[in-house]
């Protein structure tokens, strides 16, 4: 019974399956049979997400349009495993149909066969129709089981069938070089005896070999290809990767022929289509706002839904289709808005175009597969206008609409002419004059911003905020200027002023930034604020290598002019400034100007290409390097009461208590006597004592200049109001004892260390002392230090309090290395402890 029901299962699951697919058949015989590798040579650095091919086979038979393709993978870690073990074959069930011939699974030398065991499973699945995209492919779908870690999963089928829309057109890319390993690679075409391929070789200069039979076979085979890496940021049309190209197209106007004829409709009702353009006509007696009107409609009225399954993967649907619907793709709308304008006398036609390969597409190979895109061009007074009927909530009149960059369209027009240029859009703009009004009671700026988009940039932020709800985009817009302060408050709403028919949109914005104008760290006396042009610095690309060995795509065009108005009652001490680079990629410009309380900071930036080069790719870094350190403004301003100016008498008294201190210190420690063992074996400083002797006579110099220069700024701060008076708005005794101790301690070292000098040059037996004293009491007082300066800094993540950390830790690193390698030497090696043998009582003699 349990025999029986699963035969009566594998029975049903035939009968599901072949209406899909004929599963489990044999190897064509006209397939070229391709063996795994038996030897590898991959290099296991380049392997990523724990896999590779071992083999990839794919043989074309354009006589019979049947597709077969051989893959072998090789788990080389767990992570590989998900990838490995799961089959995916996609077709499109209108014109192929899919035979699975096996499935196998080699396990050291074990070969397991997975073909009637895989559970292959039929899925309808379209996974672009989150971007309007419906191709109605089938995927038929395996999960392996028991798929290990150093097992290779190899597994063959065929795709059977062909698109008729092709008149037997083909064209194939072929790479044989990726960013990871891969073993094997063949490809194969097979032709009839009377057709000519087209072969463009880029990147690579392999040879087909050519076998002469009941079909010529042209086989391509690498073994182990190249591993090439993008850059990032490289333009979509850049690909460094070997590839062959065939096609059985003789040239493009071949290939225009057949694209002219998909669009070539035959007769359909056109009624709706009549009473929609005599609508038109009768709201405008224009021409052009008819014309504007009817692409309006087509773009905004008529959704973006592409159904590409069979003839429609490249043949438009009819007008009326479209119209009953309400939806098309890029070549339905286009066709729809193509027949729109014939009904006013308007003469337009398709043009097609290549999104990623823009410009470079003259260059491919011929063939009828190279264009992913389709728009109208519109013939009006004896000038084109480009419409890109999938581009929604454009304003302006046709002949002001804008394209993306699209740089180059292949026409569908009835002259010869083939590729056309399309120039750029120069016009689009963006304006933003942000206005900081600073309140120095509260601390606070009021934040005004003013911005206008034109062109392009108008277009995108209709269709922006058509998408988003008001709140989303007030929430967006209020985001953004946290970069000037961690609490920004909407004081008004966000208004937008969209003036469609001129193509600009204004947007206003109003905001409250607390704590705007306040010092970063307690620890410091001044306000430190850098106004930064973010919406202009998000359009320049920067970048940290030295060295690019291929194109930069950069962002183009970009037309931005931001203003910064700084309205400060207390006035600023900033003189007028301007600096320019116009350079062959970009133009910039950067303004400083004053007048009285109101400080302005004007920049442009303008790019002029779209892409840099590898070999101007040094000349660009300079250019933006140079944009990127003349473009903040650090603005500076005191933080302290009148009342704490003053002479620092304080900072007098402890350095002069020091002094006192340090020298009575030094007179009795050099009066004491030490005992020693050690003879007197030299009679000169050498050695590495030398090395000793330069680093303590520089010391005194070192630590002199360090203490002038920081206590410089702070000569006409009074201390004891600073952080003992309690009306002080930094009162902070403990952080007053801090730099009484700090202050102490620095005069202290400096005098210890030229009376070191003295022992040194002295030959005094306790110098070895008192110099290892010194370092170990040096290490404990900055221990002591950064401790202190840890426990009062009141944010250790803010940028100010971080890099103070760092210095200290550093310089106690620093010290401790030293104190390290010298204290070992001075106090044990042999020419040390015989060099310094004079006490206290001995006459002495200093060396000349």
């Amino acid at each position: 019974m349990y025999r029986r029901a699963i035969t009566f299962s594998f029975i049903l699951f035939i009968l599901f399956i072949s209406g899909f697919a004929q599963t489990f058949t044999g190897i064509p015989a006209w397939v070229k049979i391709e063996n795994i590798p038996v030897t590898e040579s991959i290099d296991s650095k380049n392997v990523k997400e724990g896999y590779y091919y071992v083999l990839l086979d794919e043989q074309y038979n354009t006589v019979l349009k049947h597709d077969y393709f051989h893959y072998a993978t090789k788990v080389v870690s767990n992570v590989g495993l998900e990838h490995v073990s799961q089959i995916e074959i996609s077709y499109d069930p209108l014109f192929q149909k899919v035979q699975i011939h096996y499935i196998r699974i080699y396990r050291g030398k074990d070969v397991i066969d997975r073909t009637h065991t895989s559970g292959v499973k039929l899925l309808k699945e379209e996974a672009n129709r989150s971007q309007g995209i419906l191709n109605e492919n089938n995927t038929l779908y395996a999960n392996l089981s028991d798929v290990q870690q150093g097992d290779i999963v190899e597994y063959a089928y065929s795709k059977i069938g062909g698109n008729k829309i092709f008149n037997n057109y083909f064209s194939y890319n072929f790479w044989f070089g990726y960013s990871v390993p891969v073993g094997r690679v063949s490809r194969c075409v097979l032709v009839d005896k009377d057709t000519k391929l087209s072969i463009t070789n880029k990147n690579c200069e392999i040879k087909p070999e050519i076998l002469r039979g009941k079909y010529i076979t042209y086989n391509w085979v690498v073994n182990n290809g190249a591993i090439l890496n993008m850059e990032d940021n490289t333009p979509s049309w850049y690909d460094p990767y070997p590839l062959i190209e065939v096609s059985n197209c003789k040239d493009w106007k071949e290939v225009k022929i057949w694209s002219r004829s998909l669009f070539s409709i035959k007769e359909y009702e056109n009624k709706k289509l009549s009473i929609l353009i005599d609508s038109i006509k009768n709201k405008y007696s224009n021409i052009e706002d008819q014309i504007t009107s009817l692409i309006d409609f087509t773009q905004n009225q008529i959704r973006y839904l592409a159904t590409t399954g069979g003839i429609y993967s490249h043949q438009p649907h009819l007008p009326d289709f479209v119209l009953d619907n309400r939806y098309g793709d890029c070549k339905d709308k286009s066709l729809f808005l193509i027949e729109l304008l014939k009904g006013i006398s308007i003469q337009s036609f398709p043009v097609l175009l290549n999104t990623e390969k823009k410009r470079t597409i003259q260059y491919e190979n011929p063939s009828v597969g190279e264009f992913d895109h389709c728009i109208v061009a519109i013939n009006y007074q004896d000038r084109l206008y480009y419409i890109d009927p999938t581009i929604s909530c454009q304003g302006g009149d046709f002949k002001n609409r804008k394209l993306p960059d699209y740089e180059m369209v292949f026409t569908l027009d009835e002259k010869e002419n083939l590729f056309i240029h399309i120039p750029s859009d120069s016009t689009s703009k963006i304006t933003v004059t942000e206005d900081f009004k600073i309140n120095h009671e509260t601390k606070d700026a009021i934040l005004k911003v003013r911005s206008i988009y034109t062109g392009m940039q108008a277009d995108i932020l209709r269709y922006t905020f058509t998408s988003n709800s008001l709140s989303d985009m007030q929430e967006n817009y209020r985001s953004f200027y946290l970069k000037y302060s961690d609490e920004v408050v909407v004081t008004d709403t966000l208004t937008i002023n969209d003036n469609v028919q001129a193509n600009e949109i204004e947007t206003s914005e109003n905001y409250l930034l607390k704590h705007f104008w306040e010092r970063t760290d307690s620890n410091s006396t001044k306000i430190l604020k850098d106004m930064v042009p973010f919406v202009l610095n998000e359009r320049v690309l920067y970048t940290s290598d030295n060295i690019r060995k291929q194109p930069l795509k950069i962002s183009y065009p970009a037309h931005i002019v931001q203003n910064i108005n700084i309205f400060n009652t207390k006035g600023w001490d900033i003189k007028d400034n301007t600096i320019e680079n116009d350079n062959a990629f970009f133009y910039y410009q950067y303004k400083t100007t004053v007048n009285d309380k109101l400080l302005s900071l004007n920049y442009v930036y303008r790019s002029k290409v779209s892409e840099v080069e590898a070999v101007d790719y040094a000349q660009y870094k300079v250019k933006t390097d140079f944009v990127d350190k003349n473009m903040v403004l650090s603005l500076s301003a005191s933080d302290v009461n009148d009342s704490v100016f003053g002479f620092n008498w304080l900072l007098i008294v402890i350095s002069v208590a020091s002094i006192l201190f340090s020298l009575i210190l030094s007179f009795n420690l050099y009066k004491l006597s030490f005992s020693s063992e050690f003879e007197n074996r030299y009679d000169s400083i050498g050695g590495w004592l030398v090395l000793v002797g330069i680093g303590i006579i520089i010391t005194p110099a070192i630590l002199s200049y360090k203490v002038i220069k920081l206590y410089y700024d702070e000569i006409n701060i009074d201390y004891f109001y600073y952080y003992f008076n309690e009306t002080s708005q930094f009162y902070h005794p403990l952080k007053g004892y801090y730099e009484i101790f700090i202050n102490f301690g620095n005069i202290f070292f400096i005098i210890s260390s030229i009376f070191l000098i003295a022992l040194f040059f002295q030959r005094k037996r306790s110098f070895r002392y008192y110099y290892c004293y010194y370092r170990i009491i040096n290490v404990v007082f900055l221990i002591i230090d950064l401790l202190l300066v840890y426990a009062f800094v009141d944010n250790t993540n803010n940028p100010e309090s971080r890099v103070l950390i760092n210095t200290q830790a550093g310089a106690l690193g620093k010290l401790v290395l030293q104190a390290c390698i010298w204290i070992p030497y001075v106090w044990y090696s042999e020419r040390s402890r015989h060099t310094f043998t004079v006490d206290t009582n001995d006459n002495i003699s200093i060396p000349q």
